[in-house]
């Protein structure tokens, strides 16, 4: 991907959240590299701009590819959510990789970068702050919870959507109905 900017450097990118579909027989596997500079060592070359070389269509992208090796992280493979692990930079790059088989192909519709890292480790007293491990250890842990409070605060926020006659879908309006006891007269 062409690099995310976050505007501030040493940004400590948080996480992804990805909105993917893959059968079985799929494979998504993710990779990132953060930096503070655009510029990069490609295949022991200095590139000075890798967004431009990412996007060089004079480079063969096999040749790319194996430049750019060192770079990326280990791959995180068929993620949903997933946290970003020593990346730290104003920039962000994603290599996403979908592979598929004969009959069936992943479908990528959307990433979420969160960043910087925000936690609930901030909400606790000083004391589980102090020890350096100990705090990236309890705000893995807590990640996850974290990420079924925003879904349920994403999903709560669209309740009113779901009522509203001018908005809601006919399944919603269906369901509205339904639960209040009445016909079923919706288009």
């Amino acid at each position: 991907s062409r690099s995310l900017d976050s505007t501030q450097a040493e940004t400590v990118w948080h996480k992804l959240v990805v909105d993917a579909h893959g059968a079985p027989d799929t494979q998504i596997r993710i990779r990132y590299y953060a930096s503070d500079r655009k510029a990069a060592l490609a295949g022991g070359v200095l590139v000075p701009d890798l967004d431009e070389y990412i996007s060089d269509p004079d480079i063969d992208p096999a040749v790319k590819l194996e430049a750019l090796a060192g770079l990326w992280s280990k791959p995180i493979v068929d993620p949903r959510d997933a946290l970003l692990f020593e990346a730290k930079g104003r920039y962000l790059w994603l290599h996403v990789e979908l592979l598929g088989s004969e009959l069936n192909a992943p479908t990528v519709r959307g990433v979420r970068v969160h960043f910087p890292r925000e936690t609930y480790v901030s909400d606790l007293p000083a004391l589980y702050q102090q020890d350096p491990r100990s705090k990236d250890f309890l705000e893995r842990f807590l990640s996850m919870f974290q990420t079924i409070m925003e879904e349920t605060d994403e999903k709560l926020d669209g309740v009113p959507r779901m009522i509203d006659p001018d908005t809601a879908s006919g399944e919603s309006l269906r369901w509205l109905l339904g639960w209040l006891g009445l016909d079923e007269d919706v288009p």
